[in-house]
């Protein structure tokens, strides 16, 4: 199981080249957490390719496919509105680390 928490920098590196990459390893679920506004997409692999299984947002009780034993309610975990003043705006890498690693 993995889980990645996305960022605007870093969108198309989790979305596309890690979801191949866990995908072609045979990672049996992988997570994409997106805040604010939570989202939270649950793609389980099925036979040699991933099948989105669930989407949950802030109001729902998530529950692993893979391990049933693993839920929780979201509500209790992400808290909203954040404040302005502590809200992470814009996200800068200096040095884009995945530019020279080519595709996947």
């Amino acid at each position: 199981m993995v889980v990645e928490l996305l960022s605007l920098s870093t969108l198309s590196h989790e979305r596309v080249r890690k979801f191949q990459l866990y995908q072609s390893a045979g990672v049996q679920e992988y997570w994409l957490v997106t805040v604010p506004p939570l989202l939270i997409e649950i793609f389980i692999l099925e036979g040699d390719h991933y099948q989105l299984a669930a989407g949950y947002s802030r109001g729902n009780t998530l529950a692993s496919p893979a391990f049933p034993e693993l839920s929780f309610d979201l509500a209790s975990i992400f808290t909203y509105p954040i404040d302005p003043d502590d809200a992470v705006l814009k996200v800068h890498e200096s040095i884009q680390p995945y530019a020279a690693m080519g595709s996947v």
